[in-house]
């Protein structure tokens, strides 16, 4: 009951919707961008990890007839 009255006044509202936006805006902060990246650029360094079998692998070794994807993610939780 409490909450369907604060809801129904103005200030109430105004609120809600003020909070709505803001949840919004930080779900999203912003939108990550290739920059000076264009199909078929070099990549700037060679790139060498171990794989998971320990062998040291690098863009050449994992490149195929069609070139390769390689996908860079800021942050995940494993």
């Amino acid at each position: 009951m409490f909450g369907t009255r604060v809801l129904s006044s103005k200030l109430g509202r105004a609120l809600a919707i003020t909070a709505l936006i803001a949840a919004a805006s930080l779900h999203n902060p912003g939108s990550a961008t290739a920059q000076n990246f264009a199909v078929g650029k070099v990549i700037p360094h060679m790139l060498e990890v171990p794989d998971q079998s320990d062998q040291v692998r690098g863009f050449e070794t994992l490149r195929g007839t069609k070139g390769l994807v390689m996908l860079f993610s800021r942050s995940l939780a494993w």
